[in-house]
Parts: structure tokens; sequence; C-alpha cells
């Protein structure tokens, strides 16, 4: 059974301050899509790796809507590239999440497998 996360639970992970729920419900349903073949650990790092690739959709929104959304960064966050690294620290722990139940064979070493 696939967890059940709603806007409400993306914005544990982030406020996404000006953003409607309506508009993180698309992106939501992308992220679940996404993660629909992957086998976590457990359910806690399938909601946070949904969560996380929620975010990650929704940042370009938020810039778009004016960097007031993000309150303390508006001097931080003032240009696309600027908005690549947020998307890339986002997307970077959703990948995590994913990997966190994937473990290492002493035969081959590092030995990764998963499926997006």
């Amino acid at each position: 059974m696939a967890a059940v996360v709603t806007p409400d639970t993306v914005r544990t992970f982030h406020p996404l301050g000006g953003v409607k729920d309506e508009e993180i419900t698309a992106h939501l349903n992308t992220a679940t899509r996404d993660f629909a073949k992957t086998i976590f650990a457990d359910e806690q790092d399938e909601i946070e790796a949904i969560c996380c690739q929620t975010i990650y959709y929704v940042i370009p929104l938020l810039w778009a809507k004016g960097m007031n959304n993000f309150a303390g960064y508006e001097t931080v966050y003032s240009s696309a590239s600027d908005i690549e690294k947020m998307q890339k620290t986002w997307k970077a722990r959703a990948d995590a999440a994913v990997n966190r139940g994937v473990t290492a064979t002493p035969a081959s070493g590092k030995l990764k497998y998963g499926a997006v």
C-alpha cells in the first residue's frame, strides 16, 4: 500500500508560502507517479521522497510568484541559477530517501539498485 501524501504533508517539509494546495496537487501527483514502482526501506522514506520531489517541482512556481514567498531569502535567491541550486538540494534529499534502503554487497563494492 502506497503512503498517503497530501499538500499538508508536503508543507511539513517546506511551508511553500504563497502557493495554494491546488497548485501543489498537480506536482504532488507527478512526484507520486515518479516513485510508484520504487521500493522504500519504510513508509517514512517514501513520504520524504514524495514530499521533497514535490517541492523540487514547485520551486519554479515559488520563484515565479515572487521572492517574498521566501521569507529571509529575498537577497539570496534572485536568479534562475539560484533556483536550480535550491532544486538540486531538494532533489538530493529525495534521492537520499530512495537510497536509504539500498545496501552494498561486499563482492562487488558499492552496488546500488532501485527503480524510479
